[in-house]
């Protein structure tokens, strides 16, 4: 199973958490998942309303209350349904291709004015809401951080990393600075800063310095 499978695999049974009680029909779901993208291309973040995305999606509101616990649980599901490609990388690429293309597809992604800026506002939500931060955690931050750890447990069985790397501080290295720079927008986007990132960490995780790392 390719890398991109996995994390298919993951957004379709990853959230779990929903409360027992009627089994969703996949039409429905699916249906109000699709609303929710269609409205934040065409609204801000603050202004999607519960009732407007069951208007779109042609369900009733009790019907999304029934399969989301909050608001935030559904945006954060449609969001990461919506963005799993960004996360499929060839089995064959190398891991300095691998998280080259990761940190170019987030970097993208935040830098959307929808997608990234409703990213952020449920961040900025998740400072003052306890469920909102446990959401993201669970359906946002979690399944993304396990597929870059895989990438680099992969190059550390390929041997092209360290084998004594810290998995957890070193996706932290690579993606923080991304989602840093899209909250406080201290610095534009460069085209190169994905490269960049990957450069300057494989300077210290390769597995031996004479490891080519580019230009």
């Amino acid at each position: 199973m390719s890398t991109g499978e996995r994390s298919r695999a993951d957004a379709a049974t990853g959230n779990q958490h929903r409360r027992p009680g009627r089994p969703r029909s996949e039409a429905s779901r699916r249906a109000i998942l699709d609303a929710v993208s269609e409205l934040v291309a065409t609204t801000t973040p603050a202004s999607l309303r519960i009732a407007d995305i069951a208007q779109r999606a042609g369900v009733g509101k009790a019907t999304i209350y029934r399969w989301w616990d909050s608001r935030a649980e559904l945006l954060l599901e449609a969001l990461r349904e919506s963005t799993v490609s960004t996360l499929a990388v060839p089995d064959d690429a190398t891991t300095e291709q691998a998280l080259a293309l990761q940190l170019s597809a987030l970097q993208a992604l935040l830098a959307d004015p929808q997608l990234g800026g409703l990213l952020i506002a449920l961040t900025v939500e998740a400072q003052d809401n306890a469920e909102t931060a446990a959401d993201l955690r669970r359906i946002w931050l979690s399944p993304r951080r396990q597929s870059a750890a895989d990438l680099l447990r992969r190059g550390i069985e390929r041997g092209e990393l360290r084998g004594d790397l810290d998995i957890e501080i070193a996706v932290d290295q690579l993606f923080a600075p991304l989602y840093h720079r899209a909250i406080y927008r201290y610095a534009e986007a460069d085209d190169n800063d994905a490269a960049r990132l990957v450069h300057a960490f494989l300077h210290g995780a390769a597995a031996q310095r004479s490891v080519a790392l580019g230009d």
